[in-house]
């Protein structure tokens, strides 16, 4: 429905639906982490409740102003078997890179719980969720705007060189400022309104920042990906970061046993992965492949 709701250029339905996803989810969370739940039970049945929120908005939208038949897309089923065929490698190699994103993303979260216990995944996972929303939410819409206007240009000129460069150059400067302040100021936000328990996280959220910075520019450009035919390659990309992130930790354990140290090397792959990943869609957006 995302996707549809692009292609019609709906974007301020894009929005709203995110930001209340976004919104939804938050105070979901933070309701429930004060129930018997606990902190795991209150972050995924909150995550669910964001997820449940913007379908449904989505769908009331999609339904209400934009039911259309079928033969509007499609003028018989041998055109959707063929469209279907052409775009194959979509389904075959998104869906288990989306897997391998998820799973890279939860290596801190099984590797923590192993090594230093509870205490330190909730921390991280808090962290996590409070950094995670509003970058998200931000970047969401950006990349959703780009994805549609990319495909487009492609279309037209198979590029969007110009586009990719303006873009980039706008998520820079949009976003340098606010990671720089956030770096320096994260553990006393911390420690000032969650109290002094959580000053950890602070130090936790001062050393994701970079790896932030970096995925708040690549996570729109990398859609370049997709415009480009090139899941496949992206699959790759996701393997080898998944394997990457586990060793990066594995090493500041191994090493050092120190969380921060784990967080740190994990920081540091996931940042460069990030600016291959621009490297390689700014190559995209110039034709080549």
């Amino acid at each position: 429905m995302s996707s549809l709701a692009n292609r019609k250029k709906e974007y301020q339905i894009l929005v709203k639906s995110r930001i209340a996803k976004s919104t939804g989810a938050s105070f979901a969370k933070l309701l429930l982490f004060w129930t018997a739940l606990g902190m795991s039970g209150a972050l995924l049945l909150g995550e669910l409740f964001g997820l449940v929120v913007i379908a449904f908005l989505l769908l009331f939208y999609m339904l209400k102003y934009h039911r259309q038949p079928q033969t509007d897309y499609f003028n018989s089923h041998e055109d959707l078997i063929n469209c279907g065929k052409r775009y194959k490698s979509f389904p075959l190699y998104n869906i288990p890179s989306s897997f391998l994103t998820l799973g890279a993303i939860q290596i801190p979260v099984l590797l923590f719980a192993s090594i230093f216990g509870p205490t330190i995944v909730g921390l991280y996972a808090v962290t996590k969720s409070l950094l995670d929303s509003p970058i998200h939410l931000i970047s969401s819409a950006v990349r959703e705007v780009f994805y549609q206007k990319a495909a487009e240009e492609f279309r037209e000129k198979g590029n969007c060189k110009e586009l990719y460069v303006s873009t980039m150059k706008g998520l820079f400067f949009l976003s340098i400022i606010p990671f720089t302040i956030l770096f320096f100021i994260s553990p006393l936000l911390f420690f000032k309104f969650l109290g002094e328990e959580w000053a950890s996280a602070g130090q936790f959220a001062q050393l994701l920042i970079p790896m932030y910075f970096f995925k708040f520019i690549a996570s729109p450009l990398s859609y370049l990906f997709y415009v480009a035919d090139r899941q496949k390659e992206l699959l790759f990309w996701q393997l080898g970061i998944a394997f990457l992130a586990f060793f990066s930790i594995k090493f500041g354990h191994y090493y050092f046993n120190d969380v921060l140290y784990c967080i740190g090397f994990y920081t540091v792959s996931y940042s460069i992965f990030y600016i291959l990943i621009c490297f390689r869609s700014y190559r995209f957006s110039t034709g080549l492949s």
